[in-house]
């Protein structure tokens, strides 16, 4: 009756009442068996696929853990047998959802994106070069699934610039890669869906799509696929957010960790629930073979059954073994559905671990027909010490990470020596054209082809360095210790000498101005200032590295060569023909650029009374003076040697009319100084101021210029200046006639 779940009878009554219900109640527990045995073997199998699934996301996400793209692993597994088999670089093959990714400030539209995208995302890249091969192998193997490829040709068209908010404008294509330019294109051209935010939006357009997915085609044509692969974000295979999608799968096993619990809960649930049913037909049936209520010692049952019970209780109480086996039960009972969970997860992982077995038996068969060995010790060296620079650990599961690392660095590696090969060839080529235009004869080939000539060149150079290059150095040290050098040291030594010259002229020009007076008790002085220009500063400081090095570099071939970039720096600015050369060339070589000067007018004492840097504040007759003063310092600059006390070598001066407008004593000043530096005067001057240049001049003629209304005549005669001022007082001289 436990069993039952009802309470014992106690009259006939409710015997007869209680044997009346057994069939009733065996046949609504058997119906209830009938319907839950099917149920108990969907809840195992929902339980053990649900652990399946558990288990693959789990492997997929420690696969994602060392991947290094979004698309799903039996995708990657099965580019890269194409790409083995057809003898194609990984790189070259690359999935077109690689290249594409939503733009940053479009990520709303990401799930939209995915949807559309999917089939193309899902798409191989092929490179024009390389179609026949992988069309060959695609169509003689079997891909164990759906493969879609498109070839890219080789030269792509800059891709137009996708239509503003459109699907194809919220999207970013990585153009670097070089079926980048096309997929851009193609993006441009086919995906150039209006986005809008809801479904009424579609209406009034051709081709669009909203934020949810749902897309509107030609021909009133609408589509949504909601399918759990393309909205769920661990499924996402845009671009390279590798973390976001981890993060994303690892939600989704968290959720089917839960979904392992609660199946296997229900599936126990079950279980307890269709053997206590068992139980209650099991006991029905033995209760219908009961018929009369008198032929049951109820009572006697009744009380044993009271005894028992106490003396169980009694047991309980006072027996330590019982209750100790109690609790065994319960911890057997406790163990027994730890078992049935384990055995639950057990199933999973067999399942998970056949399919496994699969692929790399597979995998397995598939190496073996390939070759695995490397003859020559070099390679298998040089091949440990690339594997060695990929971070990958080389287990089952990570090798095909490991092999498409280990070929990315292969690849990575050939392009960086291709590229250095590229270089050395063009700087060969340039080399070896530079020898033939420079020295054409002795050219083994003058061709300029590398491939053709390389070689010979080789040769030549060798032999250069052997041979002839020692003989060429010691000549060119010598040329640079014995000859350049000590030319740009002379030149140097020429401009310190040329600056010299200038102070000690400048000071025997001011001994010849010292013996003439200025003006009352003073006398004019130029005084002088030396500031070396910045570029004159430069050009010392190189030479003084020149020499301070011109005895090391006989020792040391490097000191030698740095010692030719310096002179060689030198002569170019030296002949140069650019404006700043110019400026650079005549700021060193003008030593003149080096100075400035001024006129002092100093008194007895030397103390200044005046200073002239220009005649802008003087008087008419005093700025003809000061002319005066400076040619006469000029001309004695120029003419005059050290030796002469200033005096003039060739002294013969003429003058045109000179001082005839100034003040009597400005121009007997100005004269005297022109006297007192030496000069011979031959002056041309009208007859009043024959008595201001008397004391200047030794001797006189008169030219006497008439003037008619018909012609013009003059004559010629030497006079005295006694003449020169009887004429000058002659009452008849008119503006008709002049004289000198």
């Amino acid at each position: 009756m436990s069993r039952l779940g009802r309470p014992l009878p106690e009259t006939a009554d409710g015997f007869a009442a209680l044997h009346n219900q057994l069939d009733d109640i065996a046949g609504g527990a058997q119906r209830e068996l009938d319907e839950k045995n099917p149920q108990r073997h969907t809840a195992y199998a929902k339980a053990g696929e649900v652990r399946s699934t558990y288990q693959a996301k789990v492997n997929e996400l420690e696969a994602l853990r060392a991947a290094r793209t979004l698309i799903p692993q039996k995708l990657v597994q099965r580019r890269e047998i194409i790409a083995e088999g057809a003898g194609v670089p990984i790189d070259d093959l690359p999935y077109a959802a690689e290249l594409i990714d939503v733009a940053d400030s479009e990520e709303r539209w990401r799930p939209a994106a995915e949807k559309v995208l999917r089939n193309l995302g899902l798409r191989l890249l092929v490179p024009e070069r390389a179609q026949d091969t992988v069309k060959r192998f695609i169509d003689e193997h079997d891909m164990r699934g759906l493969v879609e490829y498109s070839v890219v040709p080789t030269a792509s068209a800059v891709p137009n610039r996708p239509a503003p908010n459109t699907l194809a404008a919220k999207l970013t294509v990585n153009t670097d890669h070089p079926a980048g330019q096309w997929l851009a294109a193609h993006l441009a051209a086919k995906f150039d869906h209006v986005c809008v935010d809801t479904a009424q939006d579609l209406e009034s357009h051709r081709l669009a799509v909203t934020v949810h997915g749902t897309v509107k085609m030609p021909g009133n044509h609408y589509r949504k696929d909601d399918r759990p692969e393309l909205t769920n974000p661990s499924t996402y295979i845009l671009g390279g957010n590798i973390a976001a999608k981890r993060a994303a799968i690892e939600v989704d096993v968290a959720q089917l960790e839960k979904e392992v619990h609660q199946t296997a809960q229900k599936a126990d649930q079950l279980d307890r629930s269709i053997n206590a049913l068992n139980s209650t037909v099991e006991a029905a049936r033995k209760l219908s073979a009961y018929t009369d209520w008198a032929g049951i010692d109820h009572e006697a049952a009744t009380e044993t059954v009271h005894d028992l019970e106490k003396r169980i209780e009694e047991l309980k109480t006072n027996n330590v073994d019982l209750r100790t086996l109690k609790d065994r039960r319960d911890a057997a009972e406790q163990a027994w559905n730890k078992l049935v969970d384990r055995c639950a997860e057990l199933k999973g992982k067999l399942s998970g671990y056949s399919k496994r077995q699969g692929l790399l038996v597979e995998t397995l068969e598939r190496e073996q027909v390939k070759p695995h060995t490397v003859d020559d010790h070099e390679d298998v060296t040089y091949l440990d010490s690339v594997l060695a620079a990929v971070e990958i650990p080389a287990t089952t599961d990570s090798m095909p990470q490991l092999r498409s690392a280990f070929s990315k660095e292969l690849k990575r590696l050939q392009d960086s020596a291709e590229a250095e090969r590229t270089l050395a060839h063009s700087k060969i080529k340039t080399a070896i054209s530079r020898f033939i235009e420079e020295w054409a004869d002795s050219a083994p080939d003058t061709s300029g082809d590398v491939e053709r000539s390389g070689g010979d060149f080789a040769q030549l150079h060798a032999d250069i360095v052997e041979r002839k290059l020692p003989d060429a150095m010691g000549r060119f040290e010598r040329m640079i210790s014995d000859d350049m050098v000590p030319s740009i040291s002379m030149l140097h030594r020429t401009i310190e000498n040329s600056a010299n010259e200038i102070e000690t002229r400048i000071d025997m020009v001011n001994a010849g101005l010292q013996r003439v007076e200025f003006d009352t008790s003073t006398h004019l002085q130029i005084v002088r200032k030396a500031n070396r220009t910045a570029e004159a500063k430069e050009f010392r400081g190189k030479v003084d590295a020149l020499l301070s090095d011109a005895a090391a570099a006989r020792r040391d071939p490097n000191l030698l060569m740095q010692q030719f970039r310096r002179v060689r720096e030198l002569m170019a600015r030296f002949t140069s023909t650019d404006a700043e050369a110019r400026r650079w060339r005549n700021n060193v070589l003008d030593v003149r650029n080096a100075y400035t000067f001024y006129g002092r007018e100093v008194d007895a004492q030397g103390e200044t009374a005046k200073t002239y840097r220009n005649t802008a504040s003087n008087s008419g007759g005093e700025q003809e003076k000061l002319v005066a003063f400076c040619l006469a310092a000029a001309l004695s600059y120029n003419l005059s040697d050290r030796d002469s006390d200033g005096r003039p070598a060739f002294a013969p001066l003429m003058l045109d009319e000179a001082f005839s407008k100034s003040d009597e004593k400005y121009a007997q000043q100005a004269l005297a100084a022109f006297d007192e530096f030496g000069f011979q005067l031959i002056m041309a001057a009208p007859i009043r101021m024959s008595g201001i240049v008397e004391p200047f001049i030794g001797q006189v003629v008169l030219v006497d210029k008439r003037v008619t209304a018909t012609d013009a005549r003059s004559t010629a005669q030497t006079a005295t200046f006694g003449e020169l001022l009887t004429r000058s007082a002659d009452d008849h001289y008119d503006d008709t006639r002049a004289s000198a």
